[in-house]
């Protein structure tokens, strides 16, 4: 098998179509970091897998699993979340188009990732890379580790400004915090999920929107 030896059949079972529209966003994202050449295209082709139209609410990923694979949006939304005893969901983290949730913390990792990963809008569009895909040739295409480090940089980034925010312990500023830090999550999130995802009630929410558009504090 040459240059593919060492990869099993399963990760080789299919070739996609060059005029996908997943595989066309994912090259077109990934061009904007490095030079590609035809054999970039050609193992994407060759090893990712497309979900298209997941319906909201599916999971990908069960906690504990022990798939090993790079989830990359191209349309639609991901989360990462737990749910407590009493089945109420919390939002740990979000993967917007562009961005990418995995089943470890690393590459390397055989530690299951904490957290399922569902898919938060309809018609999600899901590229699949399993790890065994990355690791084969990351060594003699270093065009694969920019791709993975800036996917897991995006992820580091918006986790670490969560925790920040997370830290204060006024639900109200809480909010505002993540309004200012975070404006793209808040504009696409319902209130719903914003309360999930920052462990805040959903009327703490609507009081710091309702703030954010008037100046004024709900007397609610």
């Amino acid at each position: 098998m040459g240059l593919y030896a060492g990869l099993s059949e399963q990760v080789m079972n299919h070739y996609i179509r060059s005029n996908n529209p997943g595989l066309r966003f994912l090259l077109a994202y990934w061009k904007k970091y490095c030079q590609l050449d035809p054999w970039h295209t050609d193992w994407a082709r060759r090893y990712i897998r497309i979900q298209n139209g997941i319906r909201r609410g599916q999971t990908l990923y069960l906690e504990g699993d022990h798939h090993k694979k790079v989830y990359f949006v191209t349309q639609g939304m991901l989360a990462r979340v737990r749910y407590n005893d009493k089945r109420k969901r919390q939002l740990l983290s979000v993967a917007l188009p562009g961005m990418a949730l995995m089943c470890t913390d690393h590459l390397y990792s055989h530690t299951p990732s904490k957290g399922d990963i569902v898919v938060l809008r309809p018609r999600t569009v899901v590229v699949d890379i399993p790890y065994q895909a990355i690791v084969a040739f990351n060594q003699q295409e270093p065009q694969l580790n920019t791709l993975l480090n800036i996917l897991t940089n995006k992820k580091k980034k918006q986790i670490t400004t969560l925790s920040r925010i997370l830290h204060e312990t006024d639900p109200f500023v809480r909010h505002r915090l993540f309004a200012h830090d975070m404006p793209d999550l808040q504009a696409l999130l319902t209130q719903i999920e914003q309360a999930e995802l920052l462990c805040i009630s959903r009327k703490t929410v609507q009081r710091s929107q309702y703030y954010l558009l008037t100046g004024r504090k709900s007397q609610h």
